[in-house]
């Protein structure tokens, strides 16, 4: 089944018809813990939607934009890798879990990633400004040339990721040097 340029609006889902959905727009919608598995979403875009703990089994997100909307618990690793990339503007990101990701088409800006898991991800290049990193795991990441200005709670080991080119603002040198034990005087 293939749905393009239709709006889903002020729909609480149990179910979902599964196929190819092309330039929809799905506004505060509610897909609370449904399974979206094996479902292709291309150029969609997901206004003050509520999508906590989905199952994206082989889901297939390819330029996908996510505004106001709340995506916690989330297990990213099993999403289809083909053209993966999202773009999340204040959302709300807790709880989730990506794992050998390529991130490397996807931004985030102005989200919350409190207790959230990076493991073996490329996020080369991906913008995180004015997110909110509260005890958020990165580990084996590919941060090279990730924009983090403006982040919060930043914490990164920079033993156990690639950090090359990263761009952080001065203020947050602490939060990745923290492993190093060092007197920081300002």
């Amino acid at each position: 089944m293939v749905t393009e340029h239709k709006t889903f609006e002020n729909i609480t889902f149990e179910s979902l018809e599964k196929g190819l959905y092309e330039e929809c727009v799905f506004k505060n919608c509610d897909f609370t813990a449904i399974s979206l598995a094996f479902f292709k979403f291309e150029n969609c875009t997901f206004k003050q939607c509520n999508l906590s703990n989905v199952s994206l089994n082989q889901t297939s997100l390819q330029d996908c934009e996510f505004e106001e909307s709340k995506l916690t618990g989330i297990n990213f690793q099993d999403v289809n890798p083909f053209l993966f990339g999202i773009d999340c503007i204040n959302c709300d990101l807790s709880l989730t879990y990506f794992a050998e990701n390529d991130l490397s088409r996807s931004n985030f800006r102005n989200c919350n990633f409190s207790d959230a898991q990076f493991l073996e991800v490329n996020a080369q290049g991906t913008n995180f400004s004015e997110s909110n990193l509260k005890n958020t795991v990165f580990d084996q990441t590919n941060l090279s040339g990730a924009y983090l200005s403006g982040v919060t709670d930043l914490s990164i080991d920079i033993t156990k990721n690639s950090v090359k080119k990263m761009r952080v603002d001065l203020d947050n040198l602490p939060g990745l040097l923290a492993n190093f034990s060092l007197e920081i005087i300002a």
